[in-house]
């Protein structure tokens, strides 16, 4: 069964818990939203090296990336159909956490302002914001989720440490 990422609109809930657990996280932005079906699909148009083939309805959208085998990205939650709608209960799905994700992500948060991504592995949730450097996400997810160390400390940590809490 392969793990899925859910993505929701950075907000006070996120940053509460982040603050009760002691991890170093960014302050909550004005203006944070649920992207609608054109900011995602404007998301990943501007990557330039995805075969788009959308679905209809509110299926899911398997993305491929030119010369890959098989899917690269799966995303859940938009009607493919509307491109003013939002997912329902204001997040959507993702899987395969990468650096095409990320970039996506990235971009998206650029339209939309922070959202925050809650891996259900268990491994640390990432507050994507404008200006964030997808290879500098990935390198430290991936780092933080290797050893022995606390994943979530560290990832916060070497992410946000610059951030006022």
């Amino acid at each position: 069964m392969a793990n899925w990422d859910f993505v929701f609109p950075y907000d006070e809930r996120a940053e509460t818990w982040l603050t009760q657990h002691n991890y170093v996280h960014p302050l909550v932005l004005p203006g944070n939203r649920p992207p609608t079906t054109a900011d995602i699909k404007s998301a990943l148009n501007e990557q330039g090296n995805l075969i788009l083939d959308y679905p209809n309805g509110d299926d899911d959208f398997y993305v491929f990336e030119r010369g890959q085998e098989g899917f690269t990205i799966c995303i859940r939650g938009f009607n493919w159909n509307d491109d003013n709608a939002t997912p329902k209960e204001s997040s959507f799905a993702i899987r395969w956490m990468g650096e095409l994700q990320s970039t996506v992500l990235a971009a998206l948060s650029r339209r939309c302002g922070q959202l925050s991504m809650w891996p259900d592995s268990g491994a640390p949730a990432i507050i994507f914001q404008a200006g964030d450097h997808p290879k500098v996400i990935n390198a430290l997810w991936n780092e933080a989720n290797q050893g022995d160390k606390d994943s979530w400390a560290y990832f916060f940590e070497q992410m946000y440490s610059e951030a006022q809490c």
